[in-house]
């Protein structure tokens, strides 16, 4: 899989070869194809696959894709919290800037991974971070260790500020949080796509709606 995923693979125009790890040459890639090219036609050469010797499928690859939001050094940074379609101004693809409910993961806040989420009072809404996109409506408040984070250097800020369009922008000392997963698989010839999304609370999914989407 990994001689797979370094190599470089034939693709439509001549922009080619294209490697499926690199962004610019993920654009490329994209770019490359003509207008008219039906979405389903668009296809890139498949991974390799190879049954067992009994023929039974054989396991021939899986990939994680963190999914990480950021959280300012100071003040209350709101992240998108997984409530299910019904909780999202679009129910057809709910991604996560369309996500009505946020918690304002707080650093300052000395409390532990066992703190869930409360209501946020009018006072710590006041004090929220501005995030580009999102779409939160209705706030909870908990500390930062709530949630898994790492703390952010100056390499780390000037590679999230290369690579994000609409995710905030970072300093040194800021935070990322891992907010979901999503965990790609090669069982069968076909790949299978699972996202796991935070839920907070020791009881998941502490009576929320569901945490993974297949």
């Amino acid at each position: 899989m990994a001689q797979y995923l370094n190599a470089k693979h034939a693709g439509p125009g001549t922009t080619g070869p294209y490697n499926y790890t690199s962004v610019s040459s993920l654009i490329a890639l994209n770019q490359a194809w003509p207008a008219s090219t039906p979405t389903v036609d668009r296809k890139v050469e498949e991974a390799p696959y190879k049954p067992s010797a009994s023929g039974a499928a054989g396991f021939a690859g899986i990939e994680t894709k963190p999914v990480i939001f950021l959280v300012k050094a100071s003040g209350l940074t709101p992240m998108p919290l997984w409530l299910g379609p019904a909780g999202s101004t679009n129910q057809t693809n709910p991604t996560p800037n369309t996500w009505t409910t946020c918690v304002l993961l707080d650093p300052a806040n000395t409390g532990g991974s066992d703190v869930a989420p409360v209501p946020a009072t009018p006072a710590q809404i006041a004090q929220k971070v501005s995030m580009p996109t999102y779409g939160c409506t209705t706030y909870l408040y908990a500390p930062l260790a709530t949630i898994y984070s790492f703390k952010m250097d100056a390499t780390d800020a000037a590679a999230w500020n290369s690579l994000q369009g609409n995710g905030g922008t970072a300093s040194a000392g800021d935070y990322g949080v891992l907010g979901g997963m999503h965990v790609n698989s090669k069982e069968i010839i076909d790949w299978t796509w699972q996202t796991f999304w935070w839920q907070p609370g020791q009881d998941t999914p502490n009576s929320f709606p569901g945490v993974s989407r297949a």
